[in-house]
């Protein structure tokens, strides 16, 4: 593995990757002392894993199943990523688990103001709320437009916003299953 990885991810810059002229792909994220590696070429693979093992003290913990917080399910027709235990503990940790559930994750005929009520007395918890709903929304981008716009209230959360949010987490108690899946016959271009 005596070649440099080419490319850095603008997106991710704890992601590098390396296309070959043949269509070969090689891929690396790295965070904090985990790394995991894909590649389309299995032999790739093994050429890093020996280069790192004659530098480092390397463990091999074998396909994904679960990495920051998200959970990896492979089979032979494609790969299904999703956050549902975080989903379950943030909907748990707001006391909702014996709420109805929402059909939508934001009220489409309501339009947010930036006073929505009464201010929050303690806004850290909408706060709290928002930045663990923007992490959720690396599986879940049905909810992306409700947390962009209620991320937008952060600096003075009103009693209205909070219950937007909460109409979020109840969207997310009847979806908790929902993740992305990824075929192995879809087109990748």
């Amino acid at each position: 593995m005596q070649e440099k990885l080419q490319a850095l991810s603008a997106s991710d810059h704890s992601y590098f990757f390396k296309r070959s002229k043949d269509g070969e792909f090689f891929g690396v994220v790295i965070y904090v002392d985990d790394i995991l590696v894909a590649s389309s070429d299995a032999t790739l693979i093994a050429n890093f894993k020996e280069f790192l093992t004659a530098y480092f003290k390397l463990k091999d913990l074998g396909n994904p199943k679960y990495l920051l917080g998200i959970e990896i399910a492979r089979n032979m027709s494609g790969i299904f990523i999703s956050q549902h235990k975080y989903a379950l503990d943030l909907v748990s940790d707001a006391g909702l688990l014996g709420c109805k559930p929402s059909a939508t994750p934001m009220d489409s005929s309501k339009q947010l103001q930036q006073e929505e009520g009464e201010p929050l007395t303690e806004p850290t918890a909408y706060r709290r709320l928002i930045g663990r709903l923007v992490y959720l929304c690396i599986t879940r981008p049905a909810i992306t437009f409700a947390v962009n716009k209620l991320s937008q209230f952060l600096s003075k959360p009103h009693i209205g916003h909070m219950l937007a949010g909460e109409r979020v987490l109840r969207y997310l108690k009847g979806t908790i299953g929902h993740g992305l899946y990824y075929s192995t016959k879809a087109d990748l271009s």
